[in-house]
């Protein structure tokens, strides 16, 4: 069926319609499998034994035993580290409040199509930046190596960013004061299937997941159903009202939260690339969650 609807209303052509009529009808449709139990289409569902490898990293929130970090500033892991090549293209972001004892929380940051770890970090005037300076939070962000869209196919078991995500959460988490209870996984655009692909897969590492403006995160690039999901992180959902996905929310919310999911999700006017309100009204969610302060 997922492929039925795939080849009537692909994503960027339709003949005869609008790009806008073809996600209308395309969401609607997807809408309905969502709800008859076809979660997530486009792939077979994977075995049990294959279920539990998919996505899944070997770090742990008992990693966290780093004592001290050291510098303030944005800092490439393969130079601070040097020998392990899983940390190419691989950058830190350490808030001047976080350097000595005090234990930050760990935020890391997937990027969209066509982005890169270091310009995902921005300057320490960008908002993400400003607003991680001032709550104490280390934002970690890689340059995917999967494919020019970035982060490739999470079933691929030959996906690149898999093991280099894990060695960089594994390095800062024995290098930096991190604080166990407070990791989080962001995601931008094509960034946000990753992280909430990652995000549940690792849910009893991350604690909270925050995505914006998704590009098809949530039925049709994966088997959301056949993942072996750990935990239950709160979620964080902020996108257009008339992107693609969000056609898809009025039922994948709801069944987000039959799965245990606290998830709060936010339409708005803003476009694809968002608005400063959209950004301010995801860092309140997260400042307000439970256990943050």
């Amino acid at each position: 069926m997922e492929t039925v609807v795939r080849t009537l209303f692909p994503r960027r052509r339709v003949e005869g319609l609008s790009v806008l009529q073809a996600r209308a009808v395309r969401g609607l449709l997807l809408g309905a499998l969502i709800a008859d139990g076809g979660y997530a289409m486009g792939y077979a569902v994977p075995s049990a034994s294959a279920q539990s490898e998919i996505g899944r990293l070997t770090v742990r929130r008992t990693m966290a035993t780093g004592k001290r970090t050291t510098t303030a500033g944005v800092q490439p892991l393969d130079s601070l580290y040097p020998g392990d090549s899983l940390l190419r293209k691989a950058f830190v972001a350490v808030p001047k409040m976080c350097v000595g004892t005090k234990r930050c929380a760990l935020a890391v940051l997937m990027h969209g199509s066509g982005g890169g770890g270091r310009s995902t970090l921005g300057s320490e005037k960008d908002p993400l930046r400003i607003f991680a300076d001032s709550e104490g939070i280390i934002c970690l962000a890689l340059t995917s190596l999967s494919d020019d869209r970035g982060w490739g196919n999470m079933h691929d078991p030959k996906n690149v960013d898999v093991p280099r995500l894990d060695a960089a959460m594994r390095t800062v988490l024995t290098h930096y004061a991190i604080d166990p209870t407070r990791i989080i996984i962001m995601g931008w655009s094509a960034g946000s299937s990753a992280a909430l692909d990652w995000g549940v897969v690792n849910g009893d590492v991350f604690s909270r997941i925050m995505i914006a403006a998704g590009w098809a995160p949530f039925t049709q690039d994966h088997e959301f159903d056949g993942l072996h999901r750990h935990g239950t992180p709160a979620v964080y959902i902020a996108m257009d009202y008339v992107e693609g996905d969000a056609l898809q929310m009025p039922t994948f919310v709801p069944w987000m939260r039959t799965l245990g999911y606290a998830v709060t999700y936010r339409a708005d006017s803003a476009g694809h690339q968002g608005s400063p309100e959209r950004q301010n009204a995801g860092f309140a969610w997260l400042v307000h969650t439970p256990g943050w302060r």
